[in-house]
Formats: structure tokens, sequence, C-alpha cells
């Protein structure tokens, strides 16, 4: 039991480290290589060719690591959470973390999230050295989404994940589970000063009309995450065949160039995970209409689909908080007098849901908040649940019923 304890404490702070260094890396990295370097900020035109040598740059980084470009595409970050795979060692470490790195630096529409897990499951299966793997990567996952969402609310994934897995929750488990996740929110306060994770949302002056607004757009948004599964469903055969039927520098080309031009009809704020486009579109950074910002969400959901199916590794986390943020600024532009976060906190809820288990979803959503605006956060869950579970049992009724 002593030595469960002392290795989930080590896993949580080493995975609060790699956080830090990853994120580091990607945030200015990406300023530096886009902005600083190729002046893509200034003259827009310069996504264009940018994104195309970058995803040139990035097959032939996959090809020397013999790696596949094009990977079977999945939405939900936690896909092979606590699934058993091979057994991991510290060059497949640096291999998920370099491959994935090189992924968001090239400007990969998605977030860090799924490169961070797939590396904590190779670290806490790597840390465990074969003896109780299953739980000490299933742990691994957990500090890394503390330290990732910056809030200690994360620690309930993977609870969540080895009691659907287990059908129980025995007690050593959930001692290292919570053991982790408290030394990688420790951590994280003790090297940076504060538990912030990658991005967060502000908080807001909250009224009474704010919760059935964010109900409402819980129930809608669950729509946007569909889309944007549809997207990807309808694109992932369009570039596997693109993939597979060109030369990799031609494929390369092609994946960057359709990047590159969804970025640049898109503009700066749509680029990248979305973390600081949603704060641009916040702020009042960069103001737009109401059918301009429905055309944001449409490129973004388009820009994340072709970035996970093009062969970019990334998870969708940001990406919907930055299409949730858009939506509702569009209904707030069509309908001021609910303008306010009842639905922000809704829409992002609505796509969350959808994305990955409802239950999921929830837990992520409320991570992601500042205390004052849980309640909040519970309304528009309760409409996302109810919007999915809807959905779902109509995509159950048989045709002739329908």
């Amino acid at each position: 039991m002593v030595r469960l304890g002392v290795l989930a404490l080590v896993i949580g702070a080493l995975n609060a480290l790699v956080y830090l260094g990853f994120e580091w890396v990607v945030k200015h990295g990406t300023e530096w290589i886009w902005n600083d370097l190729a002046g893509s900020d200034e003259a827009r035109w310069r996504v264009l060719p940018l994104a195309l040598a970058l995803s040139l740059a990035f097959s032939a980084l996959v090809r020397a690591l013999r790696a596949p470009r094009w990977t079977d595409p999945h939405v939900d970050p936690l896909h092979d959470a606590g699934d058993d795979g091979p057994p991991p060692t510290l060059t497949s470490l640096g291999v998920i973390l370099l491959i994935g790195g090189a992924s968001l630096l090239a400007g990969a529409s998605l977030g860090p999230e799924a490169t961070l897990v797939a590396a904590a499951m190779a670290l806490g299966g790597w840390l465990s050295a074969g003896v109780q793997s299953r739980l000490f990567a299933l742990t691994s996952v957990g500090a890394l989404l503390v330290a990732f969402l910056g809030s200690l609310v994360a620690a309930a994934i993977p609870l969540l994940v080895l009691y659907n897995k287990a059908k129980r929750l025995p007690l050593p488990a959930v001692a290292a589970i919570l053991l982790a996740a408290g030394a990688a929110y420790g951590t994280l306060e003790l090297v940076r000063g504060n538990a912030h994770g990658f991005a967060e949302i502000p908080s807001f002056d909250v009224r009474v009309r704010d919760y059935p607004a964010a109900l409402v757009l819980g129930v809608a948004a669950v729509g946007i995450g569909i889309l944007l599964r549809w997207f990807t469903a309808r694109l992932a055969g369009l570039t596997q065949r693109i993939d597979s039927e060109l030369p990799w520098w031609l494929s390369a080309s092609v994946f960057g160039a359709v990047l590159g031009l969804l970025y640049l009809l898109g503009g700066e704020s749509s680029q990248f995970s979305g973390a600081e486009g949603s704060a641009m579109l916040l702020t009042g950074e960069v103001r737009y209409g109401a059918a301009a910002l429905v055309g944001l969400v449409l490129v973004k959901l388009l820009a994340t689909a072709w970035s996970l199916t093009a062969g970019y590794r990334g998870g969708l986390i940001f990406p919907a908080v930055y299409a949730a943020v858009a939506l509702s600024l569009a209904v707030a532009e069509e309908l001021p007098d609910i303008a306010g976060p009842g639905i922000l906190i809704g829409a992002i809820a609505g796509l969350l849901v959808e994305m990955t288990a409802p239950a999921l979803g929830v837990v992520m959503l409320l991570a992601l908040l500042p205390v004052e605006l849980l309640p909040l956060g519970f309304a528009g869950a309760v409409g996302a649940v109810a919007g999915r579970a809807a959905l779902d049992r109509r995509a159950r009724t048989p045709d002739d019923l329908s």
C-alpha cells in the first residue's frame, strides 16, 4: 500500500511537469513560428504556404519515426483510457510527445489533451513496471487531466472510467487516483504559483434568466457536436484515400493547403486549439456580426474535423469551446435580451457532452468553470444530457415509427 501511494505521488508530480513543459513548447512555439518568424498575424496570406510547408515537415518527421500519417480518427480524448496496450517504454513516450508537439506546431486545429493523455498512459504504465499497469495508466491520466484542466474536479474522470470498465471502485485504486491528482495540483501550485489549466473560462455576473438560457443552449449545442462528428465521418474517407493513393509529399501538401485555406477564411481567431481564439472573441479583441460568427463556427468545425482526419494529433476540448463561444455570441447578437454567461455555458455543455460519454462531458465542463459558475454549469449540463438522450432515443426509433 505504501508503494502504491508513493508511486501515485510520483506519477502525479511527473504528469504536472510534463504538462507544463508541453504547454510551454506548444504556446511559445506556435507564436514564434507562425507570428514572430513568418508574420502570418500581419500578412494573413502567409498562413497558406506556411501550413503547407509545416504539413510537409510533419509528414517527414512521422515517416522518419516509422509512424503512419493517417490514423483512424475519434473525437473522445479518453478513447483508449483504461485499455491494455503494448508495454510502454521511454522511447515510445518520447515519440508520442514529439509527434503530438510537431502536429500542434504545424498548426492543427486541435488541443494538446489527446497527446498528453496518450503520454500519461505510457508514463503510468512504464513507471509501474508492468505491475497493475492498467491502474497506474489510468491514475496517470487522471493526474494529467487535473493539470490540464486546472481543477481537482477532473479527478472524477478516471474514477468514472474505472467504474465503467470494472463496475466497482476498489479503495486502493481510488486512493491512488486521488493521491496522484493532489500531487499534480500541488506541483502546479509549487512550480507556477497557481493551478491554472491550459485555458480558463472567465467569471461572469449571473442573473436568473441565465439558467433557462443555459438549459436551452445545452440542448441546442448538442446538434453542433453532432455536426462535428458528421464532418469527421465524411472527411475520414476522403483523407484516407488521399493518404493512401498519393505520394506522401503530395498528400501532405493537400492536407496543409486545405488547413491553410480554412485559416485564411476564418481569420486569426480560428487557428490552433481555440484557447487563444476564444479569449479573442470573449474580450472583444475581434468583433463579428451574427452571420460571421455562425461562419466561424462552421470554419472551426471544418478545420477541426480536417485536422483530425488528416493525421494531425490532438484533442477537441478547446476547439469545441471556441465553437461554443462563437455560437453563444451569435445568439447574443440576434437575441440581446438573453445575452450573458448562460448561453455560453450551455453551448459549451452541449458540445462536451456530445463528444464524450455524458457523465465525462459534465465533469469536464465543471472542471473548466470557476466556482461561482458551477450552478450555471449544472443547468447547462442538464440541458445537454437531455438533448443528447432525446437524440439518442430518436436514433433508435424504427423508421416506420419516426
